[in-house]
């Protein structure tokens, strides 16, 4: 069950599921410039919607993301913030493909701002 509205772009696209699991978000394509101020509205909604629930998880799947630009990681890193800093912060599961180097290189940094949250899971191509 969609937990808030997906948004997909040409050649972007990200969506969050409720599902038995728990929260699952899944981003995929490319997130160029086109996608920042989508992904940067579409993380704060999201933060909104898990505080409210007081969800204690969420993993976010980045297998099928295949570019990332600096401005749609400092969303990340915004979202990261408002979370760790939140009263009630949740636990951010990143996984990962580990075939795309990128990931790992620039996505440990994101890990590194809230250790506490945040979690790196590589996935095999």
């Amino acid at each position: 069950m969609p937990l808030i509205p997906a948004i997909e772009l040409n050649g972007f696209s990200i969506a969050a599921d409720d599902t038995a699991g728990g929260v699952l978000v899944k981003l995929s394509g490319n997130g160029d410039s086109a996608a920042v101020q989508p992904l940067e509205g579409y993380l704060e909604r999201l933060h909104s919607k898990l505080a409210a629930q007081e969800a204690a998880a969420v993993h976010v799947d980045l297998t099928q993301l295949y570019f990332m630009n600096s401005s749609c990681i400092k969303s990340l890193a915004s979202w990261i913030h408002d979370v760790k800093t939140s009263p009630r912060p949740y636990s951010i599961t990143m996984r990962l493909n580990a075939g795309l180097s990128w990931q790992k290189r620039s996505l440990k940094a994101l890990a590194r701002l809230a250790p506490s949250v945040v979690r790196l899971e590589d996935v095999p191509e």
